[in-house]
């Protein structure tokens, strides 16, 4: 009769380890110390241990699935332009827009685009759909090129995360990317203003 199959569980207890400290150490995994890695390779390699690949794929499965938080596997970027046709037609948000969902789909996240309509009139809607799915990660779309830019209302109390395209003076309660430069100067100017800067 051959051998018995060397387990994690057996290098575990040659090294005073636990199972899922080998198995990540195997694994190369960044939480694991460099020193602790070699340590447990070497044994695993003198012991003659060989992995299996189906658990193999199941703990790396699990790993990416812990690594990845499932609550922003799918965020809402919301808009609330004249029109659906309107933010995709625009030179510059058209292409900013498609230029997000490009890079946020090689992150495996998923960004699902809602129109508010052009004064908010669905916002209630929205809002509840995005409950109903458990969406909380929230995308505010820059406001529509007009003299006076709306604010996109977030219901009060809600548990939304948000992060808001600016400008910055719509949204301080919430995190801006801020990517105008007219209002960057705005921003840089009346930050020097404050403290008492008169002359640049």
């Amino acid at each position: 009769m051959g051998r018995e199959r060397v387990t994690l569980k057996d290098i575990a207890a040659a090294l005073g380890l636990s199972v899922p400290t080998v198995s990540m150490a195997l694994r190369g995994h960044r939480e694991i110390a460099a020193a602790t890695g070699e340590r447990v390779k070497a044994k695993a390699a003198d012991m003659g241990y060989k992995p299996d690949p189906a658990m193999r794929a199941l703990a790396d499965y699990r790993t990416r699935q812990r690594s990845t938080s499932r609550r922003w596997n799918r965020v809402a970027l919301l808009h609330d332009w004249p029109s659906v046709e309107a933010w995709h037609t625009h030179d510059f948000y058209g292409g900013w827009s498609a230029q997000l969902e490009s890079v946020a789909t090689e992150r495996g996240v998923m960004v699902e685009e809602h129109w508010l309509g052009a004064g908010g009139e669905q916002a209630k809607a929205v809002f509840r759909i995005l409950r109903h799915r458990g969406i909380t990660g929230l995308l505010l779309a820059p406001p529509a090129l007009t003299t006076v830019p709306s604010e996109i209302s977030v219901p009060p109390g809600h548990s939304f995360q948000v992060v808001t395209f600016g400008p910055e003076h719509l949204y301080r309660q919430f995190h801006t990317v801020q990517f105008d430069y007219y209002e960057n100067l705005r921003l840089a100017w009346s930050k020097l203003w404050e403290k008492g800067h008169r002359r640049i």
